[in-house]
């Protein structure tokens, strides 16, 4: 390995490193500081008003409701690199180890800022060989699928009995399985939203208004996130709410590692708002199909996912059996297959580890992972 101060054989525990995030994983200060992670905050800003900084669930309400209405083209994130810089810099400082694992590559810019932040510091102080000690993952996870991401992943690490080699392979098995899937009643957001469809260039004016229909109609969308990062759609139409809901409950009972296995039930805007209610009413319906589910109804969607598609998003996130789509999208091609060349390269060597991480899941839907 050269001059590396780690191997792929090396353990890491929660004594040697330390894991940092975005604000797009939504978690509370609570369950950073019970998970001891450090999170990044990511700027949400309304054009032609200050920006917004948004850290965790606590700042949640007061920014939906002074973005209330507001339509998806005039609601940015953005990321203060200086913030990041002395962020990473500290902590490399502090640990023999650093971690991020935050929003995936291809759905912000943070993973080049702080891939960026490592150069800038190798320049400027070799001696803290920042190149050798930073370990970025990609996630492929956004808004609740980090957050749920990020609560398999931590204690995996912080255990002590896994290598990075096995860090590396759990990683990629959570990001190909771990499913976003959401939907939203506003329909005029989406069609008009600039910014939804610069994120996937196939959903032109005539795609979009063939697959979201009129409101008046009262038929609802499904989204997803594949693993390039793009919010995408299936196509599907379903007349109204009770038939989504029981669409969503479909896929997870057949998708899921098991029907016992953990399902984060997420919404936007606030417990004041419809999208509250619906999320109610798809936890009972989940209940029903699936009565020994894992029903948490606790976590959020961050502006992260409903700058693109309104606050009135309802989803699912869980671990599915069936791997995550790749769905690349026009020129997109091109740099994915380099991409996916490269990644294949890579995770040659983890092949096996991921392969026993699902032979594990698909016995257990809670297997322990402490002696893999």
């Amino acid at each position: 390995m050269g001059r590396k101060l780690y191997k792929k054989d090396t353990f890491l525990s929660r004594e040697n490193c330390q894991i940092i995030t975005d604000s797009s994983s939504g978690l509370t200060n609570r369950e950073l500081e019970k998970l001891d992670i450090f999170s990044i905050p990511i700027n949400c800003k309304v054009l032609g008003e200050k920006p917004k900084n948004f850290n965790t669930n606590e700042e949640l309400d007061q920014f939906f409701s002074e973005v209330k209405n507001e339509r998806a083209e005039k609601v940015v994130t953005s990321i203060d690199h200086d913030k990041v810089y002395k962020i990473l810099r500290a902590t490399l400082v502090n640990h023999k180890f650093v971690i991020f694992a935050g929003t995936g590559e291809s759905l912000s810019s943070i993973n080049s800022c702080v891939r960026k932040s490592v150069i800038t510091m190798s320049e400027k102080m070799p001696n803290l060989k920042a190149k050798n000690r930073l370990i970025v993952l990609n996630t492929s996870c956004v808004s609740g699928g980090l957050g749920f991401y990020l609560y398999k992943m931590v204690p995996f690490i912080y255990s002590g009995h896994h290598t990075v080699g096995e860090v590396f392979a759990y990683n990629q098995f959570l990001a190909n399985h771990i499913v976003h899937e959401f939907t939203s009643k506003s329909f005029d957001f989406v069609e008009e939203s600039r910014h939804f469809s610069e994120l996937d260039p196939s959903l032109t004016k005539k795609s979009l208004k063939k697959i979201f229909v009129s409101e008046s109609k009262k038929d609802i969308p499904l989204m997803y996130v594949p693993r390039t990062g793009k919010v995408n759609a299936t196509g599907e139409i379903f007349r109204g709410k009770r038939a989504l809901a029981n669409a969503l409950t479909a896929e997870f009972r057949d998708s899921a590692y098991s029907s016992s296995g953990e399902v984060w039930i997420v919404y936007g805007g606030s417990k004041e708002d419809e999208a509250f209610k619906d999320a109610r009413e798809l936890s009972r319906q989940i209940k029903r199909c699936c009565p020994d589910a894992k029903l948490d109804l606790s976590h959020r969607l961050t502006p992260a996912v409903c700058a693109h598609a309104g606050d009135d998003v309802v989803g699912l996130i869980y671990l599915s059996k069936n791997v995550r789509p790749d769905e690349p999208i026009g020129n997109d091609y091109k740099r994915y297959d380099a991409e996916l060349n490269e990644k294949t390269k890579l995770m040659k060597k983890y092949i096996t580890e991921i392969s026993r991480i699902s032979s594990l899941y698909l016995k257990d839907p809670d297997p322990d992972l402490s002696n893999l």
